[in-house]
């Protein structure tokens, strides 16, 4: 069984693993693109028109893709 300082790097490890992932174009952040396909790909959204529409509920007004 894991410490909790231990599970605590565990999760980190997964957490940068999968930003990895998601960086497609390895600048260090995420673009909206990149949210959308992550969003499908983990099961958040069915389709990329549904994740789109999750981006646009939590961009800041004027912000574009």
């Amino acid at each position: 069984m894991l410490t909790g300082k231990e599970y605590q790097k565990k999760q980190m490890e997964i957490a940068k693993d999968l930003f990895l992932t998601w960086d497609g174009d390895g600048e260090g952040s995420l673009s909206p693109s990149e949210l959308i396909k992550a969003f499908v790909g983990i099961g958040l959204s069915q389709d990329h028109h549904f994740a789109k529409k999750i981006m646009a509920s939590i961009r800041p007004k004027g912000q574009t893709d």
